[in-house]
């Protein structure tokens, strides 16, 4: 989960790196993966797509605060089972604590996630880090064909899953359910958590979200455009 093993135990005389050597060993001996050799090398150990997905996800909801310094996660299986298309050994990722993403409303709307995360000023295409997570992108960004299929990844969201009505009509259900607690918690608490306060239209911290998503999709572009210039 980014700074300690969930499930599982490290042998005894092993640090906590044990399972993460075989990835260490590559970054190690490979400079990037713009060879197809070394590219296919590299996905025997970490599924492409899952890095693909999760990265694309994380970026468009500019989830950018506590992320990828922290609250990232990893996951792998010990064993292989040929009838588990996910039981292959290779490592996968999945999302973890993201709360922050897309609360900042309209101010962030317009962040470019890929340049401005704890990583500056290289961002998540940083090779000089010791986080496995990010160099797992930034490595298989360093491959022309993975780096085009994740351009169309990252802006088909906007025309998936994030498409501006639908994204709309989901937080609105959210709101629905979720308002009449909200109404008891500060009635029993009154003075707390100024951000979640009643106005116009609804909540201060739903409004921040729903003037996210009415403005992410038009700077999208500019993560793809700033990754070509870095990486051609």
């Amino acid at each position: 989960m980014g700074d300690k093993l969930d499930v599982g135990d490290i042998p005894e005389g092993e640090d906590e790196d044990y399972y993460f050597q075989e990835l260490i060993d590559f970054f190690g001996s490979h400079q990037d993966l713009s060879a197809q050799e070394d590219y296919e090398e590299f996905v025997k150990l970490v599924d492409p797509d899952s890095v693909m997905d999760y990265f694309a996800v994380q970026c468009w909801i500019n989830n950018k605060w506590d992320w990828p310094g922290k609250n990232w996660s990893m996951w792998k299986t010990l064993t292989t089972d040929s009838e588990n298309p996910y039981g292959d050994g290779r490592w996968r990722f999945m999302f973890y604590d993201m709360e922050f993403g897309g609360v900042s409303g309209s101010s962030d709307a317009s962040v470019n996630t890929i340049r401005e995360d704890n990583y500056k000023p290289n961002g998540l295409l940083d090779m000089d880090t010791d986080n496995p997570a990010v160099l797992c992108f930034a490595y298989l960004m360093t491959n022309e064909n993975f780096r085009e299929a994740f351009y169309d990844r990252l802006s088909g969201l906007s025309e998936g899953i994030f498409e501006q009505s639908a994204a709309l009509d989901r937080l609105q259900e959210f709101e629905d359910i979720y308002a009449p607690l909200y109404d008891q918690f500060f009635d029993r608490y009154p003075g707390t958590g100024s951000t979640w306060e009643a106005v116009s239209g609804g909540y201060a911290s739903i409004q921040c979200i729903r003037d996210f998503l009415l403005q992410r999709e038009n700077y999208i572009d500019r993560m793809i455009s700033y990754c070509e210039r870095i990486l051609g």
